[in-house]
């Protein structure tokens, strides 16, 4: 990858984010998938049942493929 390239995805992962700063699945993707916190200690951390952070990481997943089909056009030189 060049750094225009890293640029850029940095850009497309900002833009793939901005919006959602209060959204509770969002928060609970990032602690999973970003932190790698599994969802029991997430469940436990946040005093909530373990499957109410499944469904939340799950509704963050679709949100973001959501946006990035919205926004992908813009990045389409960049090679993932």
């Amino acid at each position: 990858s060049s750094s225009q390239d890293i640029k850029l995805k940095n850009t497309l992962v900002k833009e793939l984010f901005s919006g959602f700063e209060d959204n509770v699945h969002i928060q609970a993707f990032n602690l999973n998938v970003v932190d790698d916190i599994d969802y029991k200690d997430i469940a436990i951390q946040q005093n909530i049942p373990i499957g109410t952070v499944k469904s939340r990481v799950f509704r963050a997943k679709k949100l973001l493929q959501k946006k990035y089909r919205e926004i992908s056009s813009k990045y389409e030189d960049l090679t993932v």
